[in-house]
Parts: structure tokens; sequence; C-alpha cells
């Protein structure tokens, strides 16, 4: 890889693509701001019986809001793409198809990620302010409440009751899990955008929902089958003991882990294998 040919083409990919960058960064501020606009109405109008100076609902909408555009982002990873003639100058640029997909691998998830942390730093900001001017006397950091639900500091409130019980060892696998299947379905609309150049962050999700379906009803067959056998079950528990039993549910959350990192790497790997076999048209991409 080419470290001064990559840059030329980030420069080249944000210059041709300024005002799609720009439409999709609007939006995405816009639509935290509005959360933190709606919040700080709810508060000030409202004010009874809830208290007007927590911020913790707001907060917790600002994470899941910039965790699903984060998501939503891996989409457009190949958005020069998404008609011929923009396909025709991107293929025939003098950049190898490894340095084109790291670029824009980068652009859509590191890329993202600094803005959606710079909206809600400016969203932060914007409360700050209303809340001066609403006359509040403790005004509560929105940057701090949403980024400490990402480190595992979970507010006093439901429904977090459960999760401010359990351990600091069960708190880090939580998130380790949450993290490897935000990685996941990153990977996952990475490839969608692979297979369908356009309208694919719609594809995509109706994928993802019908694999959610295949998942839900297999659960609820092992359910099913537990509740059926429930006496051999609590047979096979008292036979091994607690800790051996715990030792089983560590082994199954790492198997968890490994399989869905692994199908995530093989996701990113076909998209990579996608692209470069990309042509200026296909069967799904005309």
């Amino acid at each position: 890889m080419n470290t001064e040919r990559l840059l030329q083409y980030a420069r080249y990919d944000l210059t041709i693509n300024r005002a799609f960058y720009r439409n999709i960064s609007i939006v995405s501020l816009a639509t935290l701001l509005s959360i933190t606009l709606l919040g700080f109405l709810f508060r000030w109008l409202l004010a009874e019986p809830f208290s007007p100076h927590s911020t913790t609902g707001t907060a917790i909408m600002l994470a899941a809001a910039a965790g699903s555009i984060h998501i939503l982002f891996a989409g457009c990873i190949h958005h020069p793409l998404r008609n011929k003639q923009s396909r025709i100058s991107t293929l025939t640029l003098p950049a190898t198809n490894g340095e084109k997909f790291l670029w824009h691998l980068l652009l859509v998830t590191v890329g993202g990620l600094l803005l959606l942390l710079a909206g809600i730093i400016l969203s932060d900001l914007v409360n700050l302010l209303l809340s001066l001017f609403a006359g509040f006397s403790h005004i509560e950091s929105l940057t701090e409440g949403a980024l400490s639900l990402y480190v595992g500091s979970f507010p006093d409130m439901e429904p977090f009751d459960q999760l401010n019980m359990i351990s600091s060892n069960e708190i880090g696998a939580l998130l380790v899990a949450e993290l490897v299947f935000h990685l996941w379905t990153i990977a996952a609309f990475v490839l969608g955008n692979s297979i369908k150049w356009r309208h694919n962050i719609v594809w995509t999700l109706i994928g993802l929902w019908l694999l959610n379906v295949v998942l839900t009803f297999l659960l609820v067959g092992a359910a099913a089958f537990i509740i059926d056998n429930r006496l051999q079950v609590e047979s096979f528990y008292f036979s091994i003991g607690e800790e051996a039993f715990k030792q089983w549910l560590w082994a199954a959350y790492w198997i968890f882990i490994a399989l869905t990192l692994l199908t995530g790497a093989w996701m990113v790997w076909k998209s990579w294998r996608l692209y470069c076999n990309a042509q200026l048209t296909n069967r799904l991409n005309r």
C-alpha cells in the first residue's frame, strides 16, 4: 500500500463527493440536535414530577441514535459506485482496490465515529446554552452521560437496576458482546453495500430481519426443549454443580463471541473480494 496514493485518493473522494458527505453530516447532526432539543423542552415544560435538571433520558437517546447512525454509515461505504459515470471515474483511478477499499472503510467507521462524537459534544453545548437560558441551577453533561453508557456506568434508574447489581466481570463481558455485535452489524451493512450499491440499506435491513426471525425461532425452540425436559436439565445442573455450570455458560459466551468475530471478518473479506471484482454493470447494479 502506498500512503501518498491513498491520501491522494482520499482528497479526490472528499472533493468529488463533497455534497454527499455534507448532506449526510447535516442529517446526522440534525438528528442528534433534535433529540437534544426535544429532551430540553420536555424537562423545561414538564418539570413536575420530573426533575428539570436530569438529562439521563436524553443521554440514553443520544447514545442509541449515535450507535444506529454509525451502523447506517456503513451502508454508504461504496457510494461512488451508485451510478455508471461515477463507477467509471472511481474504478479507473490510479489507486489500488485495497487503497480505495481501506479509505472508504476508515471513512465510514473512524470518520463516522468522530462525526458522531462531535455531534454529541455540539448537542452538549446547545443543551448548556438552553439550560442557562431557562435558569437551571444544575446542568448535567450530555457528553458524560452518553459516553458513560459505553463504559458500563449505568444510571440509577429502571431499566438499569438489574445491570447495576451484576459484577464488574459480567459488565465487562456485556460491553464486549455489545461492541462485537456492533462491529458485526457494521460488517453486515458493508457486505450489503458491496452486493447492492444503491438502496442497499433497505435490503440489508430486510436480510437482518429475516436472520433475526430465524434466530428467534431457534431460541424459542431451545426454550421449549428446556421446559419440556426441565427435570433432566435440573438433574444435570445439580450433578455438575454451580461452578461447573457457570463455566459452561462462559464457554458458550466465548463461543458466541468467536463465531460473531469470525462471521464478521468473513463479511468484510467477502466485501473486499466483491469490490475487487466490481464492474460497470452487473445483474444487481446497472
